[in-house]
């Protein structure tokens, strides 16, 4: 007894001889069902932001507080000067958006553009300038 359908080659409905088409459908379906499954059990904490430092000058051989404002500031840990001469004297947050840091900055360094970051527990903020010049900020 001859049954056409059981004696029939069975085939992917992508062949397999076309392995990227198939192999990257079976890729994409994997991915797709993992970021269902894992997805919401991913906590991802965000970075914070920072906006603008005030104020926008300071002046050298003195110690100034400088306020940074952003956002997610509240468990500022560290503040990076990519420059020689600043020296953090204190950091106190103020609310979420706002943290006063107490800066010397030394006699030696030289008027123009500085720039600052934060380090908080959740990453490193983005780069802000401020001005270092050789008269008070009025």
């Amino acid at each position: 007894m001859n049954i056409p359908w059981l004696t029939r080659r069975i085939s992917f409905p992508y062949d397999m001889r076309n392995n990227r088409l198939f192999f990257g459908r079976v890729l994409w379906t994997l991915s797709l069902g993992l970021s269902v499954v894992l997805g919401p059990s991913l906590a991802v904490a965000a970075s914070p932001r920072l906006s603008i430092i005030t104020p926008r000058g300071i002046q050298r051989g003195h110690e100034h507080v400088l306020t940074f404002h952003g956002s997610r500031l509240a468990t500022a840990q560290e503040i990076f000067f990519y420059s020689p001469g600043f020296e953090v004297k204190a950091i106190e947050p103020d609310g979420n958006d706002r943290v006063k840091v107490t800066v010397n900055v030394a006699a030696e360094v030289m008027p123009g553009d500085y720039v600052a970051q934060v380090r908080t527990e959740d990453g490193i903020s983005d780069f802000r300038t401020f001005f270092v010049g050789l008269l008070p900020a009025v």
